[in-house]
């Protein structure tokens, strides 16, 4: 993303005095916040969603991620409570959601970013 800031700006950063890093902070770093962001919002979603490598890793039911836990309450079991199986599935959602929806400016600011102006 870095790379689609116009040069001009940092240069015309460096004609006002500025240096290398107060032209990072102060131009480049406020451009790239919607980009920063977005990856942010991607990197957490799957980080929260991690089933495969948790599954695989941890033994210890203690250290189950969200997904694991709500996956054990249905594997291996004769009957399976659905309704505990769905309040923990709504409580898993619900971090997503808020984070999501707190942060949605600059995901749709992010994906507007490369579209012709």
């Amino acid at each position: 993303y870095f790379n689609s800031i116009p040069r001009e700006l940092e240069e015309a950063a460096w004609m006002d005095g500025a240096s290398h890093f107060t032209s990072l902070i102060r131009v480049f770093l406020p451009l790239a916040v919607p980009a920063m962001v977005v990856t942010a919002i991607f990197t957490f979603i799957n980080s929260w969603n991690e089933f495969v490598l948790a599954l695989t890793m941890m033994r210890s039911s203690e250290d189950f991620t969200l997904p694991v836990q709500i996956y054990s309450q249905v594997a291996g079991r004769y009957q399976v409570e659905w309704h505990h199986v769905m309040a923990a599935t709504v409580v898993a959602t619900l971090p997503v959601a808020v984070v999501f929806s707190w942060l949605q400016r600059y995901l749709i600011r992010g994906m507007a970013l490369g579209a012709v102006k």
